[in-house]
């Protein structure tokens, strides 16, 4: 786009990035410019704003059960991820949890919590923490054996 721009040909940069746009039915990382290698290198505005705007568009489709499960798994996550896990409540949490079952609720939980702790001063990462801890404090008051249960990871139960 730079160069049609510098030939003077900024019409036919525009149309060339409206075609584009129009063919690409790629999933919604694929317009997330933060997810790319060459990312400081894609300068010019109108692709940048072109690409924000598909991205605000497209929908999420992520389970964040899923994704806890994975990033405890493959210890590894990305914006998307965080994006997804952020965007949920304590009650959201809750009945996650209460759903879950052996292993998985297992991952998901050591997840939650060791974004927060491994990177405290990360306001998103803490606001996951903070989120899933409130969702675990709540089912250890539903009784005694699930107050031992939460207990295990670490949570003071009052």
């Amino acid at each position: 786009m730079v160069v049609l721009k510098a030939l003077g040909l900024a019409d036919d940069a525009k149309a060339l990035l409206d075609e584009f746009l129009a063919k690409r039915k790629e999933e919604r990382v694929f317009f997330d410019l933060d997810e790319h290698l060459f990312n400081k290198d894609l300068g010019d505005p109108d692709l940048r704003k072109a690409f924000a705007d598909r991205l605000s568009v497209l929908v999420q489709k992520r389970d964040p059960a899923e994704v806890l499960v994975r990033i405890d798994a493959d210890s590894a996550w990305g914006v998307d991820d965080i994006k997804t896990l952020v965007a949920l409540g304590p009650d959201d949490f809750y009945g996650m949890f209460k759903k879950l079952k052996a292993i998985d609720l297992r991952r998901a939980v050591r997840a939650s919590l060791a974004l927060g702790r491994n990177s405290p001063a990360d306001k998103d990462y803490a606001a996951i923490t903070a989120n899933a801890t409130e969702a675990l404090k709540r089912i250890a008051a539903e009784s005694p054996m699930n107050k031992l249960r939460v207990g295990k990871w670490g949570i003071r139960i009052d």
